[in-house]
């Protein structure tokens, strides 16, 4: 519940009490220890059960040892610089990360996942659209279902994870989200690159760099 969304204090003193007195908590992430250190939930034995991890991974078949330009993916969701203010949103500036690959003749391919209605999807992204439009290394898409997603994610040749706050405070302030909990929280897309065999780019986070490995 310590997340963007209000709730009343029976809420919140429902889920703790729920969480102290269980026998066992099961977790798909680390983000019960944000609750226990930042908030003083005393918690249970828990078992980390990161529930994505269902299949065995596969070994990529892509030869990146060639000399060709690389081609980078990002799925998840997306927040357009234009609409969300980067004082808050400093993990979301992917014109800024394109045009940085671009430098280095790598291509950025974007999947967003926002639950947007298709009619109002190229005007949401339309900072992005228009970037595509004169940077060739930069790519966006309309949103696929999964099963699609994993297999135009197979051809990449690597996934990528961003997790960098320039106002960690201000966000903080905004929706109760700490780097300690960036820190100890997983992305569900990470399991999607695994999967497929992707090596994956992350940024400034031990708790993903370790499940990775």
């Amino acid at each position: 519940l310590h997340g963007k969304y209000k709730h009343s204090k029976l809420e919140e003193w429902a889920e703790k009490y729920c969480i102290q007195n269980a026998d066992h908590l099961c977790s798909r992430s680390l983000e019960p220890l944000h609750l226990k250190r930042k908030y003083n939930y005393s918690l249970p034995p828990s078992t980390y059960f990161p529930d994505y991890c269902w299949k065995t991974p596969k070994v990529s078949n892509i030869d990146r040892t060639c000399n060709r330009e690389l081609h980078v993916v990002y799925a998840g969701g997306i927040n357009p610089e234009d609409k969300y203010s980067s004082e808050d949103y400093g993990f979301a500036q992917y014109i800024g990360v394109g045009r940085e690959l671009a430098r280095q003749k790598i291509h950025l391919h974007l999947y967003p996942a926002n639950p947007i209605p298709k009619s109002d999807f190229s005007n949401f992204y339309s900072l992005y659209f228009k970037e595509a439009e004169k940077n060739q290394y930069f790519h966006i898409y309309e949103k696929v279902p999964h099963s699609e997603l994993m297999s135009a994610i197979e051809g990449y040749d690597a996934g990528m994870h961003l997790n960098i706050f320039s106002k960690v405070e201000s966000y903080e302030n905004q929706y109760s989200v700490t780097r300690e909990k960036l820190k100890y929280s997983t992305a569900n897309k990470i399991f999607d690159y695994i999967e497929v065999g992707l090596p994956v780019i992350i940024f400034d986070n031990s708790h993903i760099s370790g499940l990775i490995k």
